[in-house]
């Protein structure tokens, strides 16, 4: 790795050089008064000494900002490990969030309800609805199913109910997934994230699912009470359906 000193590091090497250098050339200049009968040979030896011991000191301090330049450069390097860890990991969260959201669109797409008309001139016969109609019909046609005198669980009679009450579930457990879940450390980057989630959940929510309930609302019917339209029978369609609807129309509002 290429290490850069900075200007301030570049300045205070100049300055060592410089200082060392005048103070190297005082001691070698008063050597002749400070050592009048030693040899030239005896001279040039300590000129060594003194120049050795210059060099020494200058090159510690280069080894000096050499290591100092080596530790703020690898905790650069730590660093931008950390953020692409960190964005690795936030960017398969979302992708995990897409996934689910993706899955839950496909199993509302493919909803089906089988329903048998029995009105056709030639005999009845099977009718298979799918995605958001399949809900409506399925909602339509079991208005005025009877649950009995002992007041039968309506998921007992009509199991395509459970199914759609699964749906509904998965559907509130993907949007408590994204409010407790965090895709960035920046707040705003993830409000905006979890606010692009909830539009594109709301849309859909809003177009496949929600209107079909709003219009049999008052259909709904709790097993203990009675027919809305009081007639003494025990029948309408599942109230724990229209929660479930409300609990998730609520959360994306």
């Amino acid at each position: 790795m290429k290490i850069k000193l900075s200007k301030k590091q570049k300045l205070f090497l100049i300055n060592v050089f410089i200082i060392c250098s005048i103070i190297s050339l005082i001691l070698i200049l008063s050597l002749k008064y400070v050592l009048p009968n030693k040899s030239s040979q005896d001279i040039a030896t300590t000129i060594g000494g003194i120049l050795g011991t210059f060099f020494s000191f200058f090159g510690s301090v280069l080894v000096y900002l050499a290591l100092k330049a080596q530790i703020v450069a690898n905790e650069i390097v730590q660093k931008q490990i950390k953020n692409q860890e960190e964005t690795d990991y936030f960017r398969n969260k979302i992708n995990l969030v897409n996934e689910r959201i993706n899955i839950l669109k496909e199993e509302v797409n493919n909803f089906i309800y089988m329903y048998r008309d029995k009105e056709e001139k030639n005999g009845s016969r099977d009718i298979e609805y799918k995605g958001s109609q399949a809900i409506f019909i399925l909602l339509s046609k079991n208005v005025n199913t009877f649950y009995g005198r002992l007041k039968r669980d309506s998921f007992e009679l009509e199991p395509k109910f459970t199914e759609l009450y699964k749906l509904l579930q998965f559907y509130q457990n993907t949007i408590d997934m994204i409010e407790n879940e965090k895709f960035d450390n920046d707040s705003n980057i993830d409000n905006q994230i979890k606010l692009n989630f909830y539009s594109s959940l709301q849309y859909f929510f809003s177009a496949k699912i929600k209107w079909n309930f709003k219009s049999m609302e008052n259909k709904k019917s709790k097993h203990s009470d009675g027919c809305p339209d009081s007639c003494g029978q025990n029948h309408g369609l599942p109230e724990e359906l229209f929660d479930l609807v409300d609990k998730i129309n609520s959360k994306l509002s």
